[in-house]
């Protein structure tokens, strides 16, 4: 009788060991049944309070936020397109390193008119709310136009090297060749185009960051991000080039001003004075540009990519300065130019004059009338 209670309890046991795991795995059920409940449910109270930002901001940050960008929209497209009009307008305007100044501003309104648009939108929802093919799209124009805009203002910069440091050389390159200015422009745009798009066929991928209000790269440090990384960094020399120009550009002028005035000629010393004074002011404001404009962003991808959460605010702000950099390129290559002012200054002139003659003819119609 003892042997088979003994027996009994014996395989009492064992189907109680047996029950363990299958009680184990409907409690973990119940327990992730339940908290993909909690998160439906989270979402479901994110989206049922539509008044409620999704980056958390008052209504009044939303407001100040739109605002901004649709000003910085405004003023790129004004700003560029006076620009291209003043180059159109005046046939001695018609050089080489004028065409690429032409060939910026074509690109920074491509940038307003396509990118621009999304962005303004995603900042006023506080989410993307178009499709991941757009997503994708838009990050990779928005990509690939940035580097348009690094290699234009590498090719200003490289025109103006061998124009002020090696002008035998430019003659040959830029004017004696009818067919390298082409080149040179054509260039500009195939190579981004190129550069950029392994992210669309899976070397990498566009993501949105909400951070940023765009859809971009992702710059995570995985083993295929980092490749393509280091892809897009050797194919883009722009910045050390521009900055290596201007450096040369610099030294130069400041050369021959030195030799001007040892031969005491008062004038020609003041010309030369004023030629390095110019020069330094344009590179100057190049630089201080392109500083403000693109080096917060490229600071803050790499320490976002290095694990760093806490960058919302700066994002935020590094988006409206890369964006600025489209209302800031024609003011810089074009209307500090020396060679435009005499265009504005006919251009603005001509508008008053309109002006006035139109107030004039309202004015005598009144009293006609009357």
């Amino acid at each position: 009788m003892r042997l088979m209670n003994s027996k009994r309890f014996i395989d009492l046991a064992e189907n109680q060991k047996k029950a363990l795991p299958f009680c184990d795995s409907i409690k973990s059920f119940g327990i992730s049944k339940q908290s993909d409940t909690f998160k439906m449910t989270g979402q479901e109270n994110q989206t049922s309070s539509p008044q409620e930002d999704p980056l958390g901001r008052k209504l009044i940050e939303v407001v100040f936020e739109a605002a901004f960008a649709m000003a910085i929209l405004l003023s790129s497209i004004l700003s560029n397109s006076i620009v291209l009009y003043v180059i159109n307008a005046n046939s001695n305007l018609k050089t080489f390193i004028n065409n690429v100044i032409r060939n910026l501003c074509i690109i920074d309104l491509l940038e307003t008119l396509l990118i621009m648009p999304l962005w303004i939108v995603s900042i006023v929802e506080g989410r993307w709310i178009f499709s991941s093919v757009i997503c994708s799209m838009s990050g990779y124009l928005f990509v690939a136009i940035a580097n348009a805009t690094l290699f234009s203002l590498m090719l200003i910069a490289v025109t103006r090297y061998f124009k002020v440091v090696k002008p035998h050389l430019y003659s040959k390159i830029f004017v004696g060749r009818k067919s390298a200015p082409r080149i040179f422009l054509a260039s500009s745009w195939i190579l981004p185009l190129i550069t950029c798009c392994p992210p669309i066929f899976g070397w990498g991928q566009f993501l949105y960051n909400p951070l940023s209000c765009l859809c971009e790269y992702d710059w995570a440090f995985e083993k295929l991000n980092i490749t393509y990384m280091v892809f897009l960094v050797a194919t883009q020399p722009s910045p050390y080039i521009i900055c290596w120009s201007y450096v040369r550009i610099y030294y130069t002028v400041r050369r021959n001003r030195i030799q001007i005035c040892t031969r005491r000629n008062r004038a020609a010393c003041q010309n030369a004075y004023n030629a390095e004074t110019s020069c330094i002011q344009l590179s100057l404001g190049i630089a201080c540009g392109v500083v403000l404009c693109w080096l917060p962003k490229a600071i803050l991808v790499l320490m976002m990519a290095a694990g760093n959460k806490r960058l919302d605010f700066p994002m935020r702000v590094s988006s409206y300065l890369v964006f600025l950099a489209c209302s800031l390129n024609p003011v810089i290559y074009g209307m500090i130019n020396p060679q435009f002012k005499p265009a504005f200054k006919a251009l603005f002139k001509r508008e008053a004059n309109d002006s006035n003659i139109r107030s004039i003819v309202l004015a005598a119609s009144v009293t006609t009338t009357t």
